[in-house]
């Protein structure tokens, strides 16, 4: 790509860049109260088990997957 190409796509790049930025802070609400209002942050940190193996572990979700379905076929009778 030619040296003077460049320049100008990197000056359009700037030009949408500004006035996409421009744009969004003008449809933001204007306090942060507004913004965050009814919103909450969560996080949630997981932590594998290592003492078990990934057998034992599956083993023990099948078990509790077929227990709950015939628990549920027992219910609709």
């Amino acid at each position: 790509m030619p040296r003077h190409c460049r320049k100008l796509a990197t000056a359009l790049f700037f030009v949408v860049f500004v006035i996409v930025t421009a744009v969004a802070q003008i449809t933001q609400p204007s306090t942060a109260q507004e913004a965050t209002k009814g919103a909450f942050l969560l996080t949630i940190f997981l932590k594998h088990d290592q003492s078990k193996p990934h057998e034992q572990i599956n083993a023990q979700l099948r078990i509790r997957a077929s227990s709950r379905s015939s628990r549920q076929t027992e219910s609709k009778s």
